[in-house]
């Protein structure tokens, strides 16, 4: 018995709690007018961003040093950026000899991935320098972009900061800027 004498007390401290709060809802408005307008103030001490981690296996082929090197300048450029957190590619549990070969979304859960990124990075029957990506959002379990790039040998930089520009673009929603910064990385300060 005495339990249903505690409910019946708090269904009325709840009724009239409702009661309150629906008449001040309804005389809100006038007093909010009644009140002068000041400019919301406020500082921010401390952003708190993360960076998003992303995977990024060592691009394929037939030539290793430039797959290496192609892998490496985007993962500079996306780690620089401080928007991203290029993960140590010991930890990686699938490993890739082509690019077409679908992902497997939990291994990469489970070593902390948030994205994806393959490639395979070569120099084309014309002497061009070529890459391939795909890029995969690991949260969504889903493939985002992919494509294959070409340039001049000599420029072969660039083609790595185009696909880290990509692969900045899909995942921030903002433009990427490494490419723009290609002729101004060796410049005297």
């Amino acid at each position: 018995m005495n339990t249903v004498r505690n409910v019946s007390l708090l269904n009325r401290r709840a009724f009239l709690g409702a009661a309150g709060t629906m008449a001040l809802a309804a005389a809100t408005p006038y007093a909010l007018a009644q009140q002068p307008r000041r400019p919301l103030e406020g500082s921010v001490d401390e952003a708190n961003l993360r960076p998003r981690p992303i995977a990024i296996p060592q691009f394929v082929g037939p030539d290793a040093q430039f797959a290496a090197d192609v892998t490496q300048v985007i993962a500079n450029d996306l780690h620089n950026s401080g928007l991203f957190q290029v993960l140590d590619p010991r930890a990686f549990i699938q490993r890739f000899t082509d690019i077409n070969e679908p992902a497997r979304y939990q291994d990469w859960k489970s070593v902390g991935a948030e994205a994806l990124l393959v490639g395979r990075a070569y120099k084309g029957q014309d002497g061009r320098a070529q890459a391939d990506y795909r890029l995969y959002d690991i949260l969504l379990s889903k493939p985002v972009d992919g494509q294959g790039l070409r340039a001049n040998p000599q420029v072969w930089r660039r083609l790595a900061h185009q696909i880290a520009d990509r692969v900045y673009e899909r995942l921030t929603t903002e433009k990427g800027y490494f490419e723009a910064q290609e002729g101004t990385e060796n410049a005297p300060d």
